[in-house]
């Protein structure tokens, strides 16, 4: 059922750009500065390369928030690259046919690619000796600044796994963030003339939001059915 859950992130993605920034992949979003800014941030989370600093230890709960964010962005970048070469879909956000056709087709074939992937670099984790989480954060942004993106894949996986992050791990801690950035939209979090309430009942935004998904029952988690529990 992975591969079902990779086809619902694809779509979850989507469906978050387009709420964020209407015909996004027309935007022109600098996908490359992004993906510069969250690898700068994981590697923040690894302090020990800082060899002019005392030794700090590692964040590993702090990097796997930001691998998540790593991949947010290699799935926008990919799809933008895509759908900018695919005129099958060009009006997904305007047609419900296309929608339909594109939600099980191109999610579809998006869930698959990632979640092959993801199983070739579970198959030989236990095999290989896994390069080093900083390695793997560089290899990553080298090949996503070239547009390689099945092999920066295969290098956020391969740091995913070596987080010891499996399939459902990562499709929890995934949908927390793209919830929490609908939440967070829907409550002007980028309107300079709202005063953004990041405190609920005594807990930042962020942890209510993992709260309420880690106890709703159920695998696949429903942006429609969330809104009764979050978008209060």
């Amino acid at each position: 059922m992975s591969e079902v859950l990779f086809k619902h992130i694809a779509q979850m993605q989507y469906e978050l750009n387009e709420n964020l920034t209407p015909s996004w992949t027309k935007a022109g979003i600098d996908w490359d500065l992004i993906i510069i800014t969250e690898c700068e941030k994981a590697l923040e989370s690894l302090p020990k390369w800082k060899w002019w600093k005392a030794p700090a230890p590692d964040n590993i709960v702090n990097l796997k928030a930001e691998c998540i964010d790593m991949l947010h962005t290699l799935l926008s970048k990919q799809m933008d690259l895509r759908l900018n070469n695919l005129e099958i879909i060009k009006n997904i956000s305007t047609n419900n046919t296309t929608t339909h056709l594109a939600s099980n087709s191109f999610f579809a074939q998006t869930g698959d690619h990632f979640f092959s992937i993801f199983q070739q670099q579970q198959r030989v984790s236990g095999t290989n000796t896994s390069p080093e989480p900083t390695d793997l954060i560089k290899a990553f942004l080298r090949y996503s600044l070239v547009n390689d993106m099945t092999q920066a894949t295969r290098n956020l996986f391969q740091l995913l796994i070596k987080l010891k992050m499996s399939a459902d791990d990562i499709y929890r801690e995934y949908m927390a963030k793209c919830i929490l950035t609908h939440y967070r939209n829907l409550r002007g979090y980028s309107d300079p003339d709202i005063e953004y309430e990041k405190v609920i009942n005594d807990k930042e935004d962020g942890d209510h939001v993992i709260d309420i998904l880690y106890a709703l029952p159920g695998q696949f988690l429903n942006l429609d059915d969330l809104k009764d529990h979050i978008f209060i």
